[in-house]
């Protein structure tokens, strides 16, 4: 087992808070971490992306009684994935972790999982959540990853935390198990691999970065709900054909990708299914000249796995007669 980490001179943990126009809740966010650890084992740096609301403002004030708070400044409206990357690059902690600016940690399970982490000196770990809205109480009982049967079909040990040697398979099988807002990582690993957030990515940047950090390397799974995600209109759920563009993107970006050449026929299902997703939203919201776009992509497509090739370019040009049929003379 590798060695215990030395925390003697740096925090246990930084954690990474992206901040754009969001004063209504990054209080109560910050307030969540620090109820959550012993203060002086973290680091929390907010990355202001050029926030036009007075978010900046509060955590400045906030700093003022808990210097483990920073507060940097990123530019102006550079997105998230830059946010991140930025406040990367400041963090000090032997774990790094990421939490959004509406989101909140909640109960002892954070530090339970940062101990864990450090005892053990694990490289990846994350845990579950729950979604939740304005108003609501939070509860474990609505674990996302516990109680669902798809990802149960990987926790079957009776200690408090699961590990998974080769998390590629599972992602692919079942979708990331990795939400960004539970995962703590090993910084010498994210210097070791030179690992950012994609930039170029509108979407799936998250499972980008994980699937590139988890590549070769076991994950742990420590089972406890340790995140809330607080669900708002604005979030990029709610702007399907942005997501499924992203997803198709991210799929090309693997299956060109040498590194991930085992995994390409697991990859391209993903993407086959992915695309007629995709393909129903575009036809759903009559956006034909943006699916006529991505067919061009998937057609010209030179690392699809050989015994998907024919079918998933079969199924897509079956998928185009589909939105032709329904096009109705309508042009977007």
């Amino acid at each position: 087992m590798t060695e215990a980490l030395n925390t003697e001179e740096s925090p246990n943990l930084s954690i990474i808070v992206p901040l754009y126009n969001c004063a209504d809740y990054i209080e109560e966010t910050l307030h969540s971490v620090l109820a959550c650890f012993q203060t002086e084992q973290i680091e929390v740096i907010v990355v202001d992306d050029g926030s036009t609301d007075d978010g900046p403002a509060r955590v400045e004030k906030m700093l003022q009684q808990n210097p483990c708070i920073q507060l940097v400044k990123n530019g102006a409206g550079k997105g998230v994935s830059a946010a991140r990357n930025f406040g990367m690059q400041r963090a000090s902690g032997q774990y790094i972790g990421f939490l959004d600016a509406d989101d909140v940690l909640f109960g002892p399970e954070s530090q339970r999982k940062l101990d864990y982490a450090v005892t053990h000196a694990v490289e990846v770990i994350t845990s579950d959540f729950v979604r939740f809205e304005d108003g609501e109480t939070l509860t474990a009982a609505h674990a996302n990853f516990a109680n669902n049967p798809d990802y149960q079909r990987y926790f079957s040990s009776e200690g408090p935390c699961e590990t998974i040697k080769d998390p590629i398979a599972v992602f692919l099988d079942t979708g990331c198990l990795i939400w960004t807002g539970c995962v703590f990582i090993r910084r010498a690993l994210i210097e070791q691999e030179q690992l950012q957030f994609n930039t170029a990515l509108a979407n799936s940047e998250d499972d980008d970065f994980w699937y590139r950090a988890c590549f070769g390397r076991t994950l742990h799974f420590y089972k406890a709900v340790t995140t809330g995600y607080r669900m708002r209109a604005v979030s990029a759920s709610s702007a399907p054909l942005k997501k499924f563009r992203g997803m198709l993107y991210f799929r090309r970006l693997l299956l060109n990708d040498a590194q991930f050449a085992d995994y390409r026929p697991a990859i391209s299902k993903k993407y086959q299914r992915d695309f007629s997703k995709f393909a129903l939203v575009c036809a759903q919201q009559r956006a034909f000249s943006t699916f006529y776009s991505e067919l061009s992509l998937l057609l010209h497509q030179p690392t699809m796995s050989g015994s998907f090739v024919f079918g998933f370019k079969e199924s897509a040009r079956f998928v185009a007669r589909v939105v032709k049929t329904s096009r109705a003379g309508a042009r977007i």
